[in-house]
């Protein structure tokens, strides 16, 4: 009886253990090695990608299709021509992606390929589908495989159809196959599609749709019609290579001062050759940007300025090429260096072609900030000696930090490289002998191959004084107050004396105050006398100008003249002397200056100015139509900027209407205006007969 018990026991407790075994090897170990690969991949793990895809691989169907969903679909990039791993236009670069999980191994087009087929043709009928069908059909085109991508979507619409709460995921496919036939100019395949969409009945039609397809017919229209202009060039390396697939954007003006959007009325993506092109494109003044794929910046740059813009007109044929150039390699300082002495040496590699560069140093805000100060231009090889001086006074901007719901100046962004505490980096820029810029350091760096040694170092030449730790305990009159009392004790305090200008900087910049107390002067006075950058003799002149010193101002800008600073900003500065010439009453003198300053200011934003002034000099509306037409004002921003030629145009009707006598009120007006006296412009407005004499004359009297 006991020896029977202990057997049925014994299975009893083999069965058990045998049950345990196999819930643990069937269930709770698989279980646990899919988190595993889940936390691997999602953390960027250097296995994590390929055990994802050993998992994916031998997963059954609907885990399968669940782990594409999650890994590949929610992690990738739909149908969105501005969602690029990296945007890249005149001046500014940013990440356009933003990825469910952003430390994620990236898959490449033909994994994600492989992966979305599967997805588009097995996976649930809902937004996922649609996601797969239009990541497939985007990377084929930029694959250069246009019938694949009109395949995909094809195949995700057709399925979509069939489910009653698909309709408008359908509708977007077929809104997105127009599109791509668009691109490749094939407007009577687009127009069917658009067409198609809007006579349906199965839920299509929602704002958005009806939007983006009046949108579309309008530039079909334009550019089958063959109005408007045509841009088309070709982006590549500068080794040849093309550059297969990327995005390209002509952007207006007045769109540049944000991020890409879905809806940018101009772009594409290159042919497998690297070809682009753009028909029926509006007049005006645009800029090119690129979308790329981390893999295609990786060592290169995009050498597009600011101030890079094409100036398109009706009609016109205009061919711009986009060229990647390799990234300047760097030499010292470099991997954290730390400096001790009086001077630091900057060298990289010589760049052909470069008839000068520009030396850029980078340091951190305490708020996660970064200033990018220039400290040198015009440096004619590829080395520059710096002295710590120099380097102390190359600061950057104000920025600002909120402490206790208030924005206070960032004390460890006006210490700037004086900061001994703080890990400080550089850049440089190479230009051409026509200050076109060739490359620069500064940009993608992934891998062995083109990462080389890190622009990083520290400066241990100085200790933190009294009046530094005041200043970044954030009491700024204390600081003041010591940096004065230590410049008093030694006169050769040089860098104290940048402190405490430094300082008063701040003040009006908090107070927005235009004009600076006379001490503040007095101490950029002697500021000006050890440094010749002409930073501080550009400072005496603005300070005098709003004075109206005019002895003083004529004095500064002499000064400014010798300066390194003055090529980098002639044009500018020209301008602003001019403005001075006209508050004086010499208007000849100032429609020379600003003559001159035209030709060298990229923003043309004193271009009104030289068309009132030749209205006054030369009798014809015709000369300032042609001269608004030739230098367009810049919009930089959204804000309305005055249209001249279009206000030119007016003040010719108008006088065409009210006879001779018009024109010698519009001098009148426009010596008003010159004055700067406000009153006296808005006296004049409230009488004022004549409507696009008025408006001129209000517009020439708020130019910047």
């Amino acid at each position: 009886m006991t020896a029977t018990l202990k057997v049925k026991h014994l299975v009893l407790l083999v069965g058990t253990l045998l049950g345990i075994f196999l819930l643990l090897q069937c269930w709770i170990v698989p279980k646990v090695q899919m988190a595993n690969v889940k936390k691997d991949f999602a953390g960027g793990a250097p296995n994590g990608k390929a055990a994802m895809k050993r998992a994916i691989d031998h997963a059954s169907r609907w885990e399968k299709l669940s782990l594409i969903r999650k890994h590949v679909i929610e992690n990738g990039t739909d149908f969105d021509l501005s969602r690029f791993d990296v945007v890249v236009g005149a001046g500014f670069y940013y990440m356009g992606g933003v990825p469910t999980l952003p430390d994620a191994p990236p898959w490449s087009e033909m994994e994600k390929v492989g992966f979305l087929k599967e997805y588009v043709a097995e996976g649930p009928v809902d937004g996922y589908l649609a996601r797969a069908a239009e990541q497939l059909a985007f990377i084929y085109e930029k694959m250069g495989r246009d019938d694949d991508a009109l395949a995909a979507l094809e195949l995700g619409e057709s399925r979509l159809e069939d489910d009653a709460s698909g309709g408008n995921q359908a509708g977007l496919m077929k809104l997105n196959r127009a599109k791509i036939h668009a691109r490749n100019e094939e407007y009577a395949n687009a127009t069917k599609l658009l067409d198609e969409l809007m006579a349906s009945a199965g839920g299509y039609r929602d704002s958005y749709t009806e939007t983006e397809v009046e949108r579309m017919r309008a530039r079909i229209l334009s550019a089958a019609g063959g109005e408007g202009a045509s841009v088309s060039g070709v982006a590549k390396r500068s080794d040849g290579s093309p550059l297969v697939g990327i995005g390209v954007y002509l952007r207006q003006s007045n769109a540049i001062n944000h991020s890409l959007l879905n809806d940018e009325p101009y772009q594409t993506l290159t042919d497998a050759q690297g070809r682009y092109s753009f028909r029926g494109v509006v007049p005006g003044s645009y800029q090119l940007a690129i979308g790329v794929s981390y893999e295609q910046i990786d060592g290169w740059t995009y050498p597009a300025m600011y101030n890079d813009w094409l100036d398109i007109r009706g009609g016109q044929e205009l061919e711009q090429n986009v060229t990647l150039q390799p990234l300047i390699g760097i030499r010292s300082p470099a991997n954290d260096q730390v400096i001790t002495g009086r001077t630091v040496k900057f060298e990289w590699d010589p760049v052909e072609g470069a008839a000068y560069y520009a030396l850029h140093g980078t340091f951190p805000f305490g708020s996660g900030g970064y200033s990018n100060p220039r400290i040198a231009s015009h440096i004619k090889g590829s080395e520059a000696e710096i002295s710590l001086e120099q380097l102390y006074e190359s600061s950057g901007g104000i920025s600002y930090q909120s402490v206790d719901g208030k924005n206070v100046p960032d004390p460890t962004g006006l210490l700037g490289f004086g900061n001994p505490d703080g890990r400080f980096s550089w850049y440089v820029e190479a230009y051409d002998g026509n200050d076109r810029l060739i490359s620069r350091s500064n940009g993608y760096r992934l891998d062995g191959k083109t990462m080389g040694p890190l622009p990083f170092f520290y400066l241990k030449a100085r200790t933190l004084t009294e009046a530094d730790r005041l200043l970044l305990e954030g009491k700024l009159n204390e600081a003041m107050a010591a940096y004065k009392k230590d410049y008093e004790t030694d006169p050769g305090d040089r860098y104290s004396l940048h402190m405490i200008i430094r300082l008063y900087e701040t003040e009006s910049s908090i107070n927005r105050a235009g004009k600076w107390p006379e001490d503040a002067m007095t101490y950029a006075e002697k500021m000006m006398k050890a440094d010749d950058s002409g930073k501080y003799a550009f400072m005496l002149f603005m300070h005098n100008i709003e004075t109206e010193n005019w002895k003083n101002v004529d004095k500064y800008y002499d000064i400014y003249r010798q300066s390194e600073s003055w090529q980098a900003d002639e044009g500018y500065a020209k301008s602003i002397y001019a403005k001075a010439y006209l508050k004086q009453g010499k208007i000849k003198e100032a429609s020379e200056l600003f003559a001159q300053a035209l030709k060298t200011d990229p923003s043309h934003r004193f271009v009104g100015y030289s068309i009132a002034l030749d209205l006054i000099f030369s009798g014809t509306f015709d000369s300032a139509i042609a001269m608004a037409e030739k230098y367009p004002e810049r919009d930089y921003f959204e804000s309305d900027k005055a249209n001249w030629a279009k206000m030119a145009k007016a003040l010719k009707d108008e006088e065409a209407a009210e006879g001779s006598r018009y024109r010698d009120e519009l001098r009148e007006a426009l010596k008003l205006a010159f004055a700067g006296d406000e009153d006296q412009v808005d006296a004049w407005a409230k009488s004022a007969s004549h409507p696009a004499m008025k408006a001129f004359m209000q517009a020439v009297a708020n130019i910047w």
